[in-house]
């Protein structure tokens, strides 16, 4: 997925991060970023609701691997794809 026009990276400008945070050029392959975007392209992502009727719908959207929540419960998820994986470790 290339990015449109005047997109920028991540990690483009000269901004201050949080205390502990480390940014790491070239963490991953301009290859390896175009896998995990078409990845999560593909995904079949849920829409973050909240209150005791998901009567609050958020713009922001997820996949849980490994785990997930059922209203305050923690509950086994899918496994994180092999491929994954990979990046779990390196992380």
């Amino acid at each position: 997925m290339a990015r449109h026009g005047s997109e920028y990276k991540l990690f483009d400008s000269e901004a201050k991060f949080a205390n502990g945070f480390r940014y790491r050029p070239d963490f991953i392959t301009e290859d390896e970023e175009e896998l995990l975007l078409s990845f999560i392209a593909a995904q079949d992502l849920k829409r973050v609701t909240a209150g005791e009727n998901d009567e609050y719908v958020g713009r922001r959207h997820y996949k849980h691997f490994g785990w997930s929540f059922r209203r305050d419960t923690l509950v086994p998820g899918p496994e994180l794809p092999r491929f994954l994986q990979r990046f779990a470790r390196r992380i």
